[in-house]
């Protein structure tokens, strides 16, 4: 019979079943807030939000896709991005969409 396999346990200062939980959860709840937000824009705005940082199309490709002008996207994006932002706990995801592709 060989002998028994020696097992080796790296002490941390924090267990990593604890350490780690809330970041997890915290991503949930974000997405959670942000699908709330989404569904309080009217639906043309949100189309515009969804497709323009969720899909990451362009502005002439949003404008095609809606069949309206570039201004038009333009405008709902920046509303909509806004309303997003009043969301608590939203901010900071509507300030990392606003750049244009």
């Amino acid at each position: 019979m060989p002998p028994p396999r020696r097992v080796t346990e790296a002490l941390t200062a924090v267990p990593p079943e604890v350490a780690g939980r809330d970041a997890g959860y915290a991503g949930v709840d974000e997405r959670s807030a942000l699908l709330g937000a989404l569904a309080q824009l009217p639906p043309k705005q949100r189309a515009v939000v969804v497709m323009r940082y969720w899909e990451d199309l362009s502005e002439a490709e949003v404008a095609e896709v809606l069949g309206c002008s570039v201004g038009t996207v333009k405008s709902q994006a920046s509303k909509g991005a806004g309303e997003v932002a009043n969301v608590p706990g939203l901010a900071r995801v509507a300030e990392g969409q606003g750049g244009s592709r």
